[in-house]
């Protein structure tokens, strides 16, 4: 399908509060479910399953998404759709750097994913944001076991094709990160400053 086509499918089900079954280039013999929540001209905004308590909530790139097919309306009961829609984060999708942004405020540990990265590369973290410039974003890796490593991970926007935040296993991390951690600002990335770009601070601003 062309992303035209794959971006009204998805307009569509969200208006009606319909589940999807998204095919991508990954699963494209067993689609993924999805209530789609809101969509831009390269994002769509979505719960998995309809299922926000283990799943949470998620922002996928149009780009890896093949085929889109709303399943019946029986399916994806109307009063549940709109209680996990109602209690979905107020996220701004309109690019990358604006989904980074908007989470960088609740200060908690997401999900950042790669379908496009070789297997050989490294396609996913779990972290805090903690810069946001204009081309890349800086996640620090949060272990499983509740530490915060010195490892990060620094992706161009045009590799990340998916971020969860709020599922059941970011969550179990979430209860362990230090109160002063979840309200601190992401940084500015000064590299990015110094060669005249634009940047985007995660954290609120100062009166």
């Amino acid at each position: 399908m062309k992303k035209k086509k794959i971006r009204k499918r998805l307009e569509k089900a969200a208006k009606a509060r319909q589940m999807c079954r998204i095919f991508t280039a990954g699963d494209s013999e067993e689609a993924s479910r999805f209530l789609p929540l809101a969509i831009s001209e390269e994002l769509v905004y979505m719960i998995k399953d309809g299922d926000p308590e283990a799943y949470g909530y998620s922002v996928r790139s149009l780009d890896v998404i093949e085929k889109v097919k709303i399943e019946k309306e029986e399916e994806a009961p109307a009063e549940m759709a709109e209680k996990h829609a109602s209690a979905a984060p107020e996220l701004d999708i309109a690019d990358w750097p604006s989904v980074f942004r908007s989470l960088g405020k609740y200060g908690r540990v997401i999900i950042v994913e790669s379908e496009k990265l070789a297997k050989k590369d490294e396609r996913y973290a779990v972290g805090k944001i903690e810069k946001i410039g204009r081309r890349q974003v800086t996640i620090r890796y949060y272990g499983p076991d509740t530490v915060w490593e010195n490892k990060r991970w620094k992706v161009p926007y045009e590799h990340i094709t998916w971020v969860t935040a709020d599922s059941r296993y970011t969550e179990v991390l979430n209860q362990y990160v230090p109160e002063a951690d979840r309200a601190a600002a992401a940084q500015i990335d000064r590299e990015e400053a110094d060669a005249g770009e634009p940047e985007f601070s995660a954290g609120p601003k100062e009166a």
